[in-house]
């Protein structure tokens, strides 16, 4: 049974199927669904009381006002190259402030999460070898979540240890040439390892291309991986948790040989989007909307709060399944507890611009930080959904639509 990932919970077990959960979530709509779901799929009955709300999870927070994106680059040639815009909002001292501690919490929780690491590898694991192979793994779209993971990883894995960095790809219904295994995530998964690898020539970056064919996707689906996606069943749960799967099981090729990461712990960019304005339904929630500026922005602030709210049910236990699954640990170092709980006090128009185009406001504030890092490509890649950057996905399908196979 998925239990929220961030809040205190008791758990009174008064019978096989009846589960007394207290204090829990907040009561809302998506609460309520997933209980549903709870009570038909499994017969088990849970009944809420009041709740406790950690401060990461409240609404009610003294919001920051040092800076706003929005009054900046209106105030701005949007026309510039990304580079120059980046090094302008720079120049902010606020910017830089707020930056300065966004650093400290990000690196202390991918820290924590890369130090709390077995010694050894799964393949060391039984002799207790000491060894040099990879023991974490990135989920490697190439965008700026993920190469951010990837350069805070850097800092604290072992310098004689190696990285893997997977990349996974899907074969194009009936295509079989080898240069459509270039899917959109390949292509920027390439251009930001040339830049880890100028960054930090000294470290071994394992990348590691997963492809996988329709045929080898629609057996494992239709026999394993559906049943670890269950009880989500639409169409894009099928094909992100497919994704998550075959790039966590690591089976892939490095530098045109075989090989299968042994790392046993599997760090992936999610909350991000989340948290920092990353998806397109942002975007519309701010520009579609019929109103003033302010009115835009507090339907882009009611947006954002929903889908941080569901990503306990709409992503983490699902991913969490599929990648423990292949006997990987998942851990997500932007949803630490401290550093959600910094984030969620600033206003959306301190975390994104939708003044400004796809791939630069979308998420400003953590392309703002990947660009200081040195990420100066990745930190201005348009944002791609992984079913689609990865093309499990059929674009003319509805996302909400049951999946046939679930």
């Amino acid at each position: 049974m998925e239990l929220p990932p961030l809040g205190l919970y008791a758990i009174d077990v008064t019978s096989v199927t009846n589960w007394k959960l207290f204090p829990w979530k907040q009561r809302s709509d998506v609460l309520f669904d997933e209980l549903k779901k709870l009570n038909d799929n499994f017969g088990i009955t849970v009944l809420i009381e009041d709740y406790v709300k950690p401060n990461s999870l409240s609404n009610n927070v003294e919001p920051k006002k040092s800076f706003d994106l929005f009054d900046i680059c209106r105030n701005l040639d949007t026309s510039t190259s990304p580079p120059e815009l980046f090094e302008t909002l720079l120049k902010n001292q606020n910017i830089l402030y707020e930056l300065q501690q966004f650093s400290i919490l990000l690196e202390g929780s991918v820290k924590n999460r890369v130090c709390q690491t077995p010694q050894y590898c799964i393949n060391c694991l039984r002799d207790r070898r000491d060894c040099n192979h990879a023991k974490v793994a990135v989920l490697f779209s190439g965008g700026i979540d993920c190469s951010i993971l990837a350069i805070l990883s850097h800092k604290y894995v072992n310098e004689n240890d190696a990285i893997d960095l997977i990349n996974v790809a899907f074969e194009k219904v009936g295509s079989s040439s080898e240069s459509d295994w270039d899917v959109p995530d390949r292509l920027s998964a390439k251009a930001s390892l040339s830049e880890l690898k100028q960054l930090f020539p000294q470290r071994r970056w394992n990348y590691v291309e997963v492809n996988v064919s329709r045929e080898e996707l629609n057996h494992n689906l239709q026999n394993h991986i559906k049943h670890l996606i269950y009880p989500l069943n639409t169409v894009l749960d099928e094909s992100i948790g497919c994704a998550f799967w075959f790039a966590s099981r690591g089976k892939g090729l490095v530098l045109q040989k075989e090989y299968i990461s042994p790392a046993r712990v599997v760090l992936v960019g999610s909350g991000a989007d989340e948290l920092f304005g990353g998806y397109t339904r942002h975007r519309n929630a701010f520009c579609r909307f019929k109103g003033t500026e302010a009115e835009k922005l507090e339907n882009l602030h009611r947006e954002l709060e929903k889908d941080w709210n569901r990503i306990w049910a709409r992503n983490l236990g699902r991913d969490d399944r599929v990648v423990a699954d292949n006997g990987k640990t998942l851990r997500a170092p932007f949803i630490e507890e401290h550093l959600v709980e910094n984030i969620r006090r600033f206003s959306p128009s301190q975390l994104c611009c939708f003044l400004l185009k796809e791939g630069i406001g979308d998420k400003l504030f953590l392309r703002l930080y990947g660009f200081q890092l040195g990420l100066k490509t990745a930190s201005y890649l348009k944002k791609r959904a992984i079913q689609f950057g990865s093309r499990i996905a059929n674009k003319k399908q509805n996302a909400a639509d049951r999946s046939v196979y679930l």
